[in-house]
């Protein structure tokens, strides 16, 4: 019995290991992926970052994968972020915020690499009829 239960042990501990290489390679390769597609991005300029500091940062961002940091694994929730921007302001004016961010009859201008994008959204309101001086009554 002592055999049978050596020999289960052996298996069983050469299947958590090959588990173990197989999540790691599978790991590693998404890493390197991920940094494929990151160094394409910036030798084809589509960062708003001068080559050599896109580069660097997603050779850091490699690095930090590989130490098991907290490098992102997946896109960042973008409709998310925008809207937690809007957050900032208070009620009466959070919602035409949150209009402005889904670009809802709003106008576009600017970059991101020009210093900032502007958005810009006109809400007409009637004005209220004036009530006519207190010496013509």
């Amino acid at each position: 019995m002592n055999d049978v239960s050596l020999t289960t042990r052996f298996v069983l501990g050469a299947m958590g290991c090959a588990l173990t290489f197989a999540v790691h390679a599978a790991d590693t390769s998404g890493i390197k992926a991920r940094y494929e597609s990151d160094r394409a991005a910036c030798l084809a300029g589509r960062t708003g970052q001068d080559r050599q500091t896109c580069l660097r940062e997603a050779a850091a961002v490699r690095d930090e994968a590989r130490r098991g940091g907290n490098a992102p694994s997946a896109p960042p929730d973008y409709e998310h972020n925008v809207m937690q921007r809007c957050q900032a302001f208070p009620e009466q004016d959070r919602s035409d915020c949150e209009a402005r961010m889904r670009q809802e009859d709003t106008t576009v201008s600017g970059s991101v690499e020009g210093g900032g994008i502007i958005r810009e959204r006109v809400t007409r309101e009637p004005v209220p009829e004036a009530l006519p001086p207190s010496g013509l009554r």
